[in-house]
């Protein structure tokens, strides 16, 4: 198992070197599979809770580095990384600037978070069109 483990550097992380998934490195050993960052968090540092998952914090999913990885929910794994719904998890204002706060916010039947400024404007806007 070892033996696909090399030393990244100038940062240094283990980086497991065999072909992996999409999700990441796997282990396979004594009749189970699981996932190579989950086993050395364990392993070498404490068990991760049931439901939880560790979380690469230096963002290169084939590291296996125990220091590198720290045990969070999915939710929040999922809002610390770079796709879209954590990109506008993140944002606090919208594209005209508004804030999203607890007056100026609305959310649609769908959960997204709509701002009410801009909604009232676009009403508005539509209004005054419509009655030409």
């Amino acid at each position: 198992m070892f033996g696909k483990l090399r030393i990244n550097q100038p940062s240094p992380g283990i980086i497991e070197t065999q072909e992996t998934p999409a999700t990441g490195a796997t282990v396979r050993g004594r009749g189970t599979t699981g996932y190579m960052a989950r086993w050395a968090y364990e392993h070498f540092v404490e068990p991760i809770p049931d439901g939880w998952e560790p979380d690469h914090l230096c963002r290169v999913r084939a590291c296996v580095n125990p220091g590198h990885l720290q045990p969070v929910t999915h939710k929040e794994n999922v809002l610390r990384g770079e796709s879209p719904w954590a990109v506008n998890a993140r944002k606090t204002h919208c594209v005209h600037g508004h804030p999203f706060d607890e007056v100026n916010t609305a959310f649609t039947v769908a959960g997204y978070r709509r701002c009410r400024a801009c909604t009232l404007q676009d009403r508005r806007r539509r209004a005054r069109t419509a009655s030409r």
